[in-house]
């Protein structure tokens, strides 16, 4: 009787050891962490592809959290609820990128930005909705819309290309590429004169670089030229004033020899008004004298004849 009761603690025992463990196992495992997480939502038009829940959210490569659930939230957009560690400094403009693990093919949410300026982001108490971190294009979505374009832009410049080279371009194109290799065979005949030609351009570069290094001596004899001919030039301002000077003297002289010879003739006119009038009548009298001469050249000795008085004269 008392082995059975023995057996029967044991198993007691052991079934309540059992579930302590257990209990301390779901415990150590579930909720050991105090870690306390905040939920933020994102909103991405990228394949999600490679993500999955429980996929780890990386700050600037340190882990802050992971994939809570993914489900579309429209046509056109995929939302995905993250758990992000409380302390993480998520803010209005930090901005998340789904990236890839390396070459396992597995994704993650990496998140990058925040200046100390902007203030953390918090959800819209009204709407009641999550707080919508931003996105931006992944990497390979960044590629892929780059060779789009790349191939667009090579799509369209082989259309121009194309267009370019049409049938009537390509003949103007073979006359062009005649017309050069006439040229060449030209200029191959006329090898020795484009030779001479060649030569005379280099010693005329010879002559050139001799005028060249004698030009600093040109330029020392223009410079003593011009102070020549500013002393020259001074020289004859000089002269030029001296001259107006003298002209300024003999326009004086002038004037005042201008003044005596009025003051002259004023005072010497009457007299050579009578000197005047006596040899009038000086003249008068000679050729009185004359006529009588030559009508009685006898009167010279004799004298004038005296005339009779005539009647009732005494």
């Amino acid at each position: 009787m008392e082995t059975r009761v023995a057996y029967a603690a044991v198993g007691a025992f052991v079934l309540i050891f059992t579930g302590l463990f257990i209990a301390l196992a779901l415990w150590l495992g579930s909720s050991f962490s105090q870690t306390q997480y905040t939920q933020y939502q994102i909103l991405t038009r990228d394949s999600v592809a490679g993500l999955s829940v429980g996929s780890p959210v990386k700050f600037l490569g340190v882990q802050v959290g992971s994939v809570k659930s993914i489900d579309l939230a429209n046509a056109e957009q995929v939302r995905i609820i993250l758990d992000i560690d409380t302390s993480t400094p998520v803010k209005t403009d930090t901005v998340a990128t789904l990236a890839s693990q390396g070459v396992t093919g597995l994704s993650l949410i990496e998140l990058a930005g925040g200046t100390a300026g902007s203030p953390l982001l918090t959800a819209d108490p009204k709407s009641g909705e999550l707080a919508t971190i931003k996105t931006q294009p992944s990497l390979l979505r960044r590629l892929d819309v780059a060779v789009s374009r790349s191939l667009d832009t090579v799509d369209q410049v082989a259309g121009q290309v194309k267009n370019i080279l049409n049938d009537q371009n390509q003949a103007e194109l073979a006359k062009i590429l005649s017309n050069l290799a006439l040229v060449s065979e030209t200029m191959a005949q006329e090898r020795s004169q484009i030779t001479q030609v060649l030569e005379n351009s280099v010693r005329a570069t010879a002559s050139a670089d001799k005028a060249l290094a004698r030009a600093p001596e040109i330029m020392n004899e223009l410079n003593k030229t011009l102070i020549d001919v500013r002393r020259m030039t001074a020289s004859f301002e000089q002269t030029s004033s001296r001259f107006g000077k003298l002209s300024d003297t003999l326009q004086s002289a002038t004037a005042h020899t201008q003044e005596e010879i009025q003051l002259m003739r004023r005072s010497i006119q009457p007299q050579i008004n009578v000197l005047l009038n006596q040899s009038a009548t000086t003249t008068r009298a000679i050729e009185t004298l004359a006529v009588e001469i030559k009508r009685d050249p006898s009167s010279l000795i004799r004298g004038a004849p005296v005339q009779q008085p005539g009647p009732g004269e005494r």
